[in-house]
């Protein structure tokens, strides 16, 4: 903060007295200027340190969220054989009853990483997000959109992988890739339509994480609109299994 003081001599004059007046005025508007100026720095640096984190945190997700989806989309096509070969069994011949045995295709277990998404949240609290250019905040808000559909997504799948649970609870078996199922008819029925429900859940968060990392590739390739993502979006639609 800048001290006045009085002046040391007493003023003779009204040039002298405006002397002084303007020599504390120039002090006063160089102070804010300075002070303008050390803001505006600081304000730049943050702007930079936020769009490099940004980066930074696309760059460590991409592999993660490419992964994923391809983990999903394979647990997807295991769900649905599985769904097949439950409505085709039938009794074995003399099997009064009335109990199938269907044999669950081996799949190779997919463990998924959890993305980040501590840079926006941070930026959220803090209140960086004010020093970014509106275009660019559209495109990270595009980002955290994803995001959170795909936790959306996974809450879903949480809610109905415990149905699974109590089914496996009831039968005395687990539902996993090279066990051999034995239950009844109406149990299969109950089980197909909780698969039915699993696959349903499970695809929404597939093509969630496709989105997102449709947009963290954008990102990476330095995007400064929401439109300029939709090319991404579209290429890794068309290119994720179906």
């Amino acid at each position: 903060m800048l001290d006045v003081h009085p002046p040391h001599a007493p003023t003779h004059s009204w040039k002298d007295f405006f002397i002084h007046v303007g020599t504390i005025c120039v002090g006063l508007l160089i102070a804010v200027a300075l002070e303008q100026a050390v803001e505006a720095m600081v304000h730049r640096h943050e702007r930079t340190e936020l769009i490099e984190s940004m980066h930074a945190e696309a760059q460590s997700n991409l592999p993660i969220l490419q992964d994923d989806f391809a983990g999903a989309y394979t647990f997807l096509s295991w769900t649905q054989t599985v769904i097949d070969q439950l409505q085709q069994a039938t009794p074995a011949a003399g099997n009064k009853d009335g109990i199938i045995a269907v044999s669950l295709p081996a799949n190779h277990s997919h463990q998924g990483l959890e993305p980040s998404r501590a840079v926006w949240k941070m930026a959220t609290a803090k209140g960086t997000i004010a020093l970014l250019p509106e275009n660019l905040a559209e495109v990270y808000d595009r980002l955290e959109f994803d995001a959170e559909n795909c936790d959306k997504a996974q809450d879903r799948i949480d809610i109905v992988s415990q149905h699974l649970d109590a089914i496996e609870a009831r039968i005395h078996q687990r539902i996993q890739p090279g066990v051999t199922l034995r239950i009844s008819l109406p149990e299969r029925d109950k089980l197909v339509d909780a698969l039915t429900e699993y696959k349903a859940t499970l695809s929404a968060l597939a093509n969630a994480t496709v989105k997102w990392a449709a947009t963290s590739d954008a990102i990476l390739h330095d995007v400064r609109s929401r439109a300029e993502v939709r090319p991404y979006l579209e290429r890794y639609e068309a290119s994720a299994p179906h």
